[in-house]
């Protein structure tokens, strides 16, 4: 957002719990004249996109240089929204014969970064309290792997390895590791290359070319089985309905 240019007010709904529990989600904006939320933000169709109102004017995507203010004169959208079109590259890092996998790192829902405050938490951590990797059925039968299975992933930059969660939640040729737990063999994004994305500086943390192995058979506890259920479908309960030990999480009101 510019400098100097008023913006509506919004409210912070830090004491507005009783609000979101009723309805589930409150949306931006929520103010004076959205007491409730609003459905989508824009309603009004005017965008912070004028040379007057926005504080930077874009850049390439190519190379990262930043556009100046008479760059930015030509294409000046004055207050409508637009796209920026770019051109799909290849990968720098591509697979191979001896790393033919793609590793994908990321996020679960009950864990944040390394843990250090949901590692904490038995209600959060008995979710997922181990670090596994999703591979494709199809994948997992070509190389003799199941569920609960002790796998092993290596690339040129390092070795991992943990529990086989065999879902279609991937793609054939790809597997999913979350990155939150630990160092060593249980680092994921030991194995992201150093290439970088030149505007939001992202290394590539989807599109690591990996070789994937099974170590030894396992049974899966019952945590994975009970993470599999969610990825598959079959547990649909929101997990704000539930109840735990310590916490007794209130019905939402529709």
């Amino acid at each position: 957002m510019a400098q100097g240019v008023e913006r509506p007010a919004v409210r912070l709904l830090w004491d507005e719990y009783e609000l979101i529990l009723k309805m589930g989600a409150v949306r931006w904006p929520c103010n004076e004249q959205y007491p409730r939320g609003s459905e989508r933000l824009y309603e009004d169709l005017k965008f912070w996109t004028g040379i007057d109102d926005c504080e930077s004017y874009g850049a390439d995507f190519l190379t990262g240089n930043k556009n100046t203010r008479s760059d930015y004169e030509r294409i000046d959208p004055k207050g409508k929204a637009f796209l920026k079109p770019v051109e799909w590259r290849r990968q720098p890092n591509p697979t191979s014969d001896d790393y033919p996998f793609v590793l994908i790192t990321g996020r679960v829902v009950y864990h944040f970064h390394t843990r250090t405050k949901t590692g904490r938490s038995r209600v959060l951590n008995e979710r997922a309290p181990h670090p596994y990797v999703e591979i494709h059925p199809v994948d997992a039968a070509r190389l003799e792997i199941g569920l609960g299975d002790l796998v092993e992933i290596t690339s040129p930059n390092g070795r991992w390895e943990g529990v086989a969660m065999v879902v279609d939640t991937v793609r054939p040729g790809e597997g999913f590791v979350p990155f939150h737990y630990g160092h060593g063999s249980q680092s994921a994004n030991q194995h992201t290359w150093y290439a970088r994305d030149p505007i939001s500086h992202q290394p590539q943390l989807k599109s690591s070319p990996v070789a994937v192995r099974r170590l030894s058979f396992g049974q899966p506890e019952p945590w994975l089985l009970a993470r599999l259920a969610e990825l598959n479908g079959e547990s649909t309960e929101p997990f704000a309905a539930r109840e735990f030990g310590g916490t007794v999480n209130r019905p939402v009101e529709l």
